[in-house]
């Protein structure tokens, strides 16, 4: 993966996760800690939301590390 790759990779990851927050009204790093210990989603219409939000969390922390 070239540096401009992951960059492209971040930005998108990024992107995605503030579609989230405005769609839920939460910032990434307090519906990842909850996310992180295993709360569930107040409605089960979330679940396939809080899954792709959770991975994208995951992922951006690890391509910025």
């Amino acid at each position: 993966m070239t540096l401009d790759d992951l960059l492209q990779d971040i930005y998108a990851l990024e992107d995605e996760i503030r579609g989230y927050e405005r769609k839920y009204g939460v910032l990434s790093e307090t519906f990842y800690e909850s996310y992180s210990a295993g709360d569930e989603p107040p409605d089960n219409a979330w679940v396939r939301d809080w899954t792709a939000w959770g991975s994208a969390c995951a992922l951006l922390q690890q391509r910025q590390a």
